[in-house]
């Protein structure tokens, strides 16, 4: 006769082993890991996915114009939110130097985006962003054709208020043009610096300097440049 009071102690034990152990039986379903802090920062790939899309935004000439205030701008963002945007552009001619100026202020309020798989509500303090940019271009007859040369230079600083599915934070941005100083070549034009805390080499494509603006934003003197190869040389 088998011992049932063993049988019950062998009962326990397994029990107690399956209770510890994945596997043991069907149905088991391991713990979920536990969610990120809430105030983790980005990590690199998702800040360049934040200013990549709202760069963007930006860049959208088709985006809703919400409203028009002198040289102030309300547009819409894809998914929800607005952005506001602040442009000052001159233009001025030196002899045989063509100078054009760019500042421009861009200023989030729960602006959603969706860039590279992700979901960014984005927000900004009153001093948003701001694009300082000033490109002195020359032209010069190259046969039939004529060469721009010149220079580019700008800054790109502000800081952001993100938020990504449960997480949320800020972002502050210290960028440079890098690679512009010589136009007469094929220098590819970089953004240098930090990005949310991380250290960045941007290619220009990525940016918001220089981007065309709402077509209401637009000035005939301004118009061709913005509209140009940044890369001409």
């Amino acid at each position: 006769m088998r011992d049932r009071k063993m049988d019950g102690v062998r009962g326990i034990l397994v029990g107690g082993f399956c209770a510890f152990a994945a596997g043991c039986g069907e149905g088991v379903t391991p713990p979920e890991p536990p969610p990120e802090p809430l105030n983790t920062p980005l990590a690199a790939h998702e800040a360049v996915a934040m200013f990549d899309g709202l760069a963007a935004v930006l860049r959208d000439s088709t985006a809703p114009v919400m409203r028009i205030v002198g040289d102030t701008v309300v547009s819409g963002c894809p998914l929800a939110g607005r952005v506001t945007r602040w442009t000052r552009a001159t233009a001025e001619q030196v002899g045989d130097t063509i100078r054009f100026a760019i500042d421009q202020t861009a200023v989030p309020d729960g602006c959603r985006l969706s860039h590279a798989g992700l979901q960014f509500t984005v927000d900004g303090p009153p001093s948003g962003i701001r694009d300082q940019t000033t490109a002195n271009l020359v032209t010069v007859a190259n046969g039939l054709d004529f060469l721009i040369t010149g220079e580019i230079v700008g800054t790109l600083r502000g800081r952001l208020d993100w938020r990504l599915d449960h997480r949320f934070g800020s972002c502050d941005i210290d960028l440079t043009l890098s690679g512009g100083e010589d136009l007469s070549s094929e220098t590819q034009l970089f953004l240098v610096g930090t990005l949310c805390g991380h250290e960045v080499r941007l290619e220009v494509e990525s940016e918001l300097l220089l981007t065309e603006p709402p077509e209401a934003m637009r000035a005939p003197h301004f118009h061709g440049f913005m509209n140009g190869d940044r890369r001409q040389g």
